[in-house]
């Protein structure tokens, strides 16, 4: 299972977000909807900032799937 590993790197990178919306895009697929939500408003509240970089168009897809 690839879970594990994406949150360990949501930890050890919180400021990429392309990892924050992987991990939010598993956690809603595996019916873990609170912690997708709790993650989903996170993001909402910083007005979904990002960087504007090559990983921004996949942290965007996910957002979009969740």
């Amino acid at each position: 299972m690839r879970a594990p590993l994406v949150k360990r790197f949501v930890e050890e990178q919180p400021e990429e977000s392309a990892w924050r919306t992987g991990l939010m895009l598993i956690a809603s697929d595996l019916g873990f909807h609170a912690q997708a939500k709790k993650t989903f408003d996170t993001m909402a509240d910083s007005g979904f900032s990002m960087h504007v970089d090559v990983s921004r168009t996949v942290a965007l897809s996910y957002l979009a799937v969740v």
